[in-house]
């Protein structure tokens, strides 16, 4: 059976949305208000395709899984009118609950409704599967989504990573909502007659809100620049009612019919039927997932309280009605507050498990202030010795050891395993090659989302690697005037190389700019930002910019700093 996959389009009538100032739930996002006007518009689409599915993600509305279409019988999972009528919800205003979308927390993701990263790469066997990638959701926890669909299968899994990517533990607890359908403790989502069996780890719960179903994923503290990764499988049931979908079967049953689906194909099916009289029926018969097997319920000779599908050694591959607990899985109370501000306070973090690993990327950095770069590169391998899904470490290694053109290094291969869509990933490439007269074509998809330009900035500048941050600062430049981007590059200027003159030009420049998002959230846009307030205090359009972050990230208790 082949996958396979491939970009196409959609037309939407879609509610149009008036971006107004920021909000303490929004920031550092527009706030959004929906209009009562409509406009059709062309939208991107990935497909991934095999015999049984279809599924369709919308990379410019969050990466969300829009379409699952059950090739079958022709059904779809989530009824589309070929509208997206935009509720007025949610912490930016606006939110749209529709297909399959990752969120954190209770709310929706602040960028579910914006442009994410999408890849589509090949599996060791060759087969496709995508990449969706929001690095800069504005809260420091940034997600990784692997979609592929399984051979022989009507399933797919999901492969979803978060990663910390700031200098302090954060909280987190993700959850996938699937709209319009509503869970039953049997871990199904279901719809008329459209069901999702989720096969997702221990520590799961269903939960029913309004019109949607949520699958929260086990939460807890991630330390600095860790990840965490849960895998979902996605059983997908439709047109026979089930009653009752596990991971190989769906029942379903009429009036006068049991009714029977695989998940894929099973030669000389064994079935033992249990009848509410405790007699016990056995039927053998072929399955396959497009074909549903009827049992007239005449023969069966009364109700039915379990099914028993039975391999040739009699041992039971699956008993249907699943039952499963539900169990409500708590993020951390309170954030940790620890900060490694210091080179003897990373060294005395080193025995905590949950901070080791970023303090040893602390250690290397000091390293590098104290241009001692072999010390730096054993500091990094530790770290990764530790933390090895840190793809931005990987990076910062590599960049730290100055990767030469002629041959991508391995910590540059690790890296892309990882997270082929991380932007410091570019980067180290981008570096690797040495000036370029013209604008690198190697860059120029972050500006696809333009804050990835600021994220690879920052963390080169927290890196301390001024000299390369100043190299990347002029590229992306090249690729999108941001105001951010002019503030680091002043920044550079009045503190390294003791430039006022081009620095204060540079102010002038970015004041043009100032006010417009992406806005700053981020620790190292605060340094330079109270930095550059202090040498250019009488800056009327960074003063008001610098008011802003006080309002909404610095100021106690604000709902920036509780998530």
């Amino acid at each position: 059976m082949s996958i396979d996959a491939f970009e196409d389009s959609i037309s939407l009538q879609v509610r149009i949305l008036e971006a107004v100032e920021p909000t303490r739930s929004s920031y550092p996002f527009p706030a959004l208000v929906p209009t009562a006007r409509f406009e059709t518009r062309e939208f991107r689409t990935i497909v991934l395709e095999h015999e049984y599915l279809r599924l369709t993600f919308l990379p410019d509305l969050g990466g969300r899984i829009f379409a699952i279409f059950d090739k079958r019988n022709g059904a779809e999972v989530f009824a589309d009118d070929g509208v997206i009528d935009i509720a007025e919800s949610g912490p930016r205003g606006a939110e749209w609950r529709h297909g399959i979308s990752f969120h954190y927390g209770a709310e929706s993701r602040l960028n579910d409704l914006g442009t994410v990263r999408t890849a589509v790469q090949p599996d060791e066997h060759g087969d496709p599967h995508l990449w969706v990638c929001d690095h800069v959701g504005g809260r420091g926890l940034a997600y990784r989504m692997q979609v592929c669909l399984l051979e022989a299968q009507a399933a797919f899994r999901v492969r979803v990573s978060t990663q910390n990517r700031t200098d302090s533990a954060l909280a987190f607890c993700g959850r996938l909502e699937f709209a319009g359908m509503i869970f039953g403790e049997d871990q199904v989502a279901r719809a008329t007659s459209r069901a999702l069996f989720v096969d997702a780890p221990n520590g799961t719960f269903a939960r029913l809100q309004d019109d949607s179903a949520w699958i929260a994923l086990p939460g807890g503290a991630l330390g600095p620049r860790q990840t965490h990764s849960v895998d979902v499988v996605i059983h997908v049931s439709t047109g026979i009612s089930a009653a009752a979908v596990g991971r190989h079967f769906a029942i379903g049953q009429t009036q006068d019919t049991l009714r029977l689906q695989a998940q894929s194909p099973r030669m000389a099916q064994r079935v033992a039927i249990q009848t509410s009289s405790g007699q016990t029926l056995e039927a053998v018969s072929d399955l396959f997932p497009e074909r549903i097997w009827e049992i007239p319920l005449a023969e069966i000779g009364g109700s039915i309280s379990r099914i028993a599908f039975l391999d040739t050694r009699d041992s039971i591959t699956e008993s249907l009605p699943l039952t499963f607990e539900s169990v409500l899985a708590t993020p951390a109370a309170a954030i940790l507050k620890r900060k490694l501000d210091s080179p003897n306070a990373a060294r005395a973090a080193l025995i905590d498990p949950a901070w080791r690993p970023y303090a040893c990327l602390v250690l290397a950095r000091s390293a590098l202030r104290e241009e001692s770069r072999d010390a730096a590169q054993t500091f990094y391998e530790q770290s990764l010795l530790y933390n090895g899904d840190d793809a931005v470490a990987w990076c910062e290694k590599a960049v730290a050891a100055g990767v030469s053109p002629e041959a991508e290094s391995d910590d540059l291969l690790n890296a892309h395993y990882i997270a082929p869509l991380e932007p410091a990933l570019r980067a180290a490439q981008f570096l690797a090659q040495g000036h370029q007269v013209e604008a690198s074509p190697l860059v120029a998809p972050l500006a696809e989302v333009p804050e990835e330009l600021i994220e690879v900035a920052c963390l080169l500048l927290e890196a301390g690697l001024h000299e390369e941050a100043g190299r990347w600062i002029d590229e992306a430049l090249r690729h999108a005037d941001l105001a951010m981007l002019r503030y680091f590059r002043a920044f550079l200027l009045c503190t390294v190389t003791r430039l006022d003159i081009e620095a204060a030009a540079e102010m002038r420049r970015a004041a043009t700019l100032s006010g417009r998002p992406p806005l700053p959230w981020r620790g190292m846009e605060e340094t330079v930002l109270k930095t550059l307030v202090e040498r250019f205090g009488e800056d009327q359009a960074l003063r008001e910019l610098w008011g802003m972050v006080q309002k909404f990230v610095l100021s106690e208790g604000s709902e920036f700093e509780s998530q």
